[in-house]
């Protein structure tokens, strides 16, 4: 796939639920409007201020797309942090599980007492839709 141009019109909407009292886990759904040219998403490798590689991808659990119709949609691997999604001519859902147990600023930490995380260890960037509206 090639680098995507940007496409404001992407307008990713992401969707967290909190998994219970003691889930160490952050359930993400992006949806993502129909793309006949697929989509790229990674996470970062670093966080600014923090000045070693970070691995968020391999927090990461579960990744799995389906389109409105409830039928799958490819996700390609192209390295340790980015997914090619495949083409669609119908909105697409990308759900995926975060695994939150550092407890630090640069990534995520959830437990009974409370939830915190950073963006860059939880939401998929969508290439292309960097000026896009995004609805958390």
């Amino acid at each position: 796939m090639a680098v995507p141009a940007s496409n404001p019109a992407l307008e990713p909407s992401y969707r967290l639920a909190f998994g219970g009292y003691r889930s160490r886990y952050i359930d993400v759904e992006l949806s993502l409007p129909a793309s006949p040219d697929g989509v790229r998403l990674s996470l970062p490798a670093w966080i600014p201020g923090s000045y070693l590689l970070r691995d968020f991808a391999r927090h990461l659990v579960g990744k799995h797309a389906e389109d409105a119709r409830g039928q799958p949609v490819v996700l390609t691997p192209v390295d340790q942090q980015t997914w090619d999604l495949a083409a669609s001519e119908h909105p697409v859902t990308v759900r995926y599980r975060v695994y939150c147990a550092d407890f630090s600023v640069r990534s995520a930490h959830v437990d009974s007492s409370h939830a915190f995380f950073n963006g860059t260890s939880v939401f998929l960037r969508v290439h292309g839709a960097e000026s896009a509206r995004h609805e958390v």
